[in-house]
């Protein structure tokens, strides 16, 4: 497995959405280990190479990500969540980790990533 030190991993099922993250991050200095749509793409990429954060949309279709959450916690990979919905609506599994509410800025994004990168 390839430890990716300065490498994110987005998984947003919006495109137009993930392709916005990625822009962000990339001009935040990230590279991109990979940005997928599902749970599935996440966990295959999260198999083959460990990034240094990752950042998923709680909500991915009809599911929810937490089973990429979970397996980025046993890989010591920090997470960041984006959501739509309100913090009350976050399941207990999801605390401690930052949250972010869409719409977000890149400098949202930039003191999320600080904040678990430290």
């Amino acid at each position: 497995m390839r430890h990716q030190p300065n490498g994110v991993l987005i998984v947003e099922d919006e495109p137009m959405i993930s392709m916005m993250i990625e822009d962000m991050a990339l001009n935040l200095g990230w590279q991109i280990v990979a940005s997928v749509h599902t749970e599935r793409d996440a966990l295959r990429v999260l198999e083959e190479r460990i990034p240094a954060a990752a950042i998923l949309d709680l909500k991915l279709g009809s599911s929810l990500s937490l089973p990429v959450a979970a397996a980025c916690r046993r890989q010591n990979v920090p997470v960041i969540f984006i959501t739509g919905y309100s913090l009350v609506d976050l399941p207990p599994e999801c605390a401690g980790a930052p949250v972010l509410n869409k719409p977000f800025s890149q400098s949202d994004l930039n003191t999320a990533l600080q904040q678990i990168t430290r």
